[in-house]
C-alpha cells in the first residue's frame, strides 16, 4: 500500500510523522498541496480536448518529499494506538 498525502495537513511535520509511524509506512507528501483543484483542473483540459487520457494525469502528480516512519517508535505508537482501541470500546481492539 502506497500512502500519499496532499492538503493542508502537509505542511505539519509532526502529523506527518505520525502517519508514518503509526502506519509503519513511509508517506510520500504531494508537491501540489490542493490534489482535488489540480485533478479538476485536468478533467477542464478534458473536457476541452487538450488531455486525451485520465491516464495522463500521472504526468501531472509528483511528490515533493517522503516521511519515513522512525522504527523505535513504531512498536510504542502501535501499543498506544491498541490501548486506544481498548479504551474506547472500539471492536477493533
Amino acid at each position: 500500500m502506497r500512502l500519499v498525502a496532499s492538503g493542508g495537513g502537509t505542511r505539519v511535520q509532526p502529523w506527518l510523522q505520525a502517519i508514518a509511524e503509526a502506519t509503519g509506512r513511509p508517506v510520500q507528501v504531494s508537491r501540489v498541496a490542493e490534489g482535488a483543484a489540480q485533478g479538476a483542473a485536468f478533467l477542464g483540459r478534458m473536457a476541452a480536448g487538450l488531455e486525451s487520457s485520465i491516464t495522463d494525469a500521472a504526468r501531472w502528480a509528483s511528490i515533493e518529499r517522503v516521511v519515513e516512519p522512525r522504527p523505535e517508535w513504531i512498536g510504542p505508537t502501535k501499543e498506544r494506538y491498541r490501548r486506544f482501541l481498548e479504551l474506547s470500546g472500539s471492536k477493533l481492539a
